[in-house]
């Protein structure tokens, strides 16, 4: 597993602005991150990793596929948000497939983290295309962008490649 950091912006968090910590599985020949950490699976390496990163008060996020045996069990082993794997649903949108039945899932994996209490995140091949649809889920604190943000930057610049993105995210909000 690989862990990474994350700190939200003070101005848009609860108070000192919010830190956590992120487990998300990796193997060696991926290119990126094809999927989630399968909880179930690996139970007995992240009880015991969760359980000394909540002795220093950081909260724990796990990359997760969008399936409710998933959510569940990484809310019965400690952790306090989800990041749910979006990699499908962009992928479909990106090639101009029927990705209806993805956010469907992903949309009904939201609303089961939400009711048993999980924070709420979204990672993985989100770009312009993908945004607008799953900015529609209320549910959702996080977009974890950073990639394709960066990558665009090189075309656009960094600021219009942010600002573009909250004003996807925002027009998404909007339209119900």
């Amino acid at each position: 597993f690989q862990a990474e950091d994350g700190i939200r912006d003070v101005e848009r968090s609860r108070g000192l602005g919010d830190v956590y910590k992120r487990q998300v599985p990796e193997k060696r020949e991926e290119i990126t991150t094809e999927g989630g950490i399968d909880v179930r699976s690996n139970h007995n390496i992240l009880v015991p990793k969760i359980e000394k990163i909540k002795k220093n008060n950081i909260r724990v996020s796990l990359f997760i596929d969008a399936s409710m045996d998933q959510i569940k069990m990484a809310k019965e082993i400690g952790a306090d948000i989800v990041e749910l794997h979006t990699g499908e649903f962009c992928r479909k949108i990106n090639y101009k497939e029927d990705a209806s039945s993805e956010l469907e899932r992903i949309r009904e994996a939201a609303d089961f983290s939400n009711s048993i209490g999980l924070e709420l995140h979204f990672g993985h091949g989100i770009t312009f295309d993908s945004v607008g649809e799953l900015s529609k889920i209320k549910e959702v604190k996080e977009f974890n962008v950073g990639h394709f943000i960066i990558s665009e930057s090189i075309f656009i610049g960094l600021e219009k490649s942010i600002s573009k993105f909250r004003e996807l995210i925002k027009k998404g909000r909007e339209i119900q």
